[in-house]
């Protein structure tokens, strides 16, 4: 059963693949907001709207959907409530994704667009056909 569910399992990174982090720099006044006001400066972030249409599609389609991040532990109801904000549907959320400026991995795929992503899981055999997302 661990076997099948992990073949069905996308995991998908939060700050800069589902909250458009580019724009959320830009678009967040943080010095405006007191340090304990974090909810509301993790709100602000505006999401890339591609991103939730197409994980919507792939749980539609059988996969199962883990989003992670480098979050802490004690942001997870801040985190929680903003992707339930923005309608992002998902199975597991992982929190406190280790810091770093590289992650190296095996079964890695570097984000630039959805568009790639997608054509990679047929490549791949995931996906039986193309997700007709826009």
């Amino acid at each position: 059963m661990m076997t099948q569910l992990f073949n069905k399992t996308i995991v998908v990174d939060l700050d800069g693949v589902i909250i458009d982090q580019k724009k959320c720099k830009h678009h967040c006044d943080y010095e405006r907001y007191p340090e304990n006001h974090m909810e509301l400066k993790r709100m602000l972030c505006p999401v890339n709207v591609t991103s939730i249409k197409v994980i919507h599609e792939l749980r539609v389609r059988g996969l199962r959907i883990t989003i992670h991040t480098a979050r802490i532990e004690a942001e997870r109801a801040v985190t929680e409530r903003y992707l339930e904000s923005v309608g992002c549907e998902y199975d597991e959320l992982v929190m406190d994704k280790p810091t770093a400026i590289l992650y190296i991995d095996d079964n890695g795929f570097r984000f630039t667009n959805w568009g790639d992503v997608l054509d990679f899981l047929l490549k791949m055999k995931i996906l039986e056909e193309k997700c007709t997302v826009k």
